[in-house]
């Protein structure tokens, strides 16, 4: 795939995406959910989608903007509630209209905030998840005006973005640049939006920073989270078989 000028821009909501409270108790337990309150609410989360989300920006040429009626409450309540690493842009809510458009791209502010950044970044390309994009109405103009530019991913609000929506969502992205300590460019260029900090370069301390290891000491890495406890997948002599990563 040929390298784009720009990083493809991940349009991202929360509530049906991330967020797909209620989760009834045997599937809260199946899919390793866990819940946390933020701001007013209860939020019923999968850990392992929000990794999957931060892999993925690591992995493939992308930057993140939140797009959601929680607007900057994303970085003050969303990031740190659900194990976020790193502060994202927001595209923030103009007024209190929220999602009671959704099935008309000209009146809903999401569409609205979408199709400026795809006009006025006309050899942009972009991703919009959100569980709103039902509506024929939004689907079809989206997909008239822009085509191929736009991948709108709509899950269920009931499951959320699931490991088969970010196979979509790399067969659409190039692989990122291999350059190092890369952070989230500046300048994104969307209305209200925060510039995104670099990664900590160390396990986070207390505050958040990058603890210091005692001179002269290595840092081992840790188990991979998404890999069952045990040690038998790291010796090569083991009839046990490896688990299957989804590759990003």
């Amino acid at each position: 795939m040929v390298q784009a000028q720009s990083p493809v821009r991940i349009f991202l909501d929360v509530d049906g995406v991330l967020n797909s409270y209620p989760v009834p108790e045997p599937r809260f337990k199946r899919e390793k959910r866990r819940a946390v309150h933020a701001w007013n609410y209860e939020l019923h989360y999968r850990p392992h989608i929000v990794q999957l989300m931060e892999r993925f920006l690591r992995r493939r040429y992308a930057q993140l903007v939140w797009l959601s009626t929680w607007s900057h409450l994303c970085t003050e309540e969303i990031e740190p509630k659900l194990g976020f690493t790193r502060r994202y842009a927001v595209e923030a809510m103009p007024d209190s209209s929220f999602n009671y458009y959704a099935d008309d791209p000209h009146t809903w502010w999401k569409a609205k905030a979408v199709e400026k950044f795809l006009r006025d970044n006309p050899d942009d390309r972009a991703i919009w998840i959100d569980d709103d994009l039902v509506h024929t109405t939004t689907l079809e103009h989206f997909t008239t005006l822009f085509g191929d530019r736009l991948l709108m991913i709509a899950p269920e609000y009931s499951t959320g973005l699931t490991e088969a929506h970010f196979k979509q969502m790399r067969r659409f992205t190039p692989p990122a640049p291999r350059t190092p300590h890369r952070t989230t460019p500046a300048g994104l260029g969307t209305s209200g939006s925060h510039a995104g900090a670099a990664e900590p370069t160390g396990p986070a301390g207390p505050s958040g920073t990058a603890a210091a290891s005692p001179a002269g000491a290595s840092i081992p890495a840790g188990p991979d989270p998404e890999s069952p406890a045990g040690t038998a997948q790291n010796n090569p002599y083991s009839l046990t078989p490896r688990p299957r990563k989804l590759r990003l």
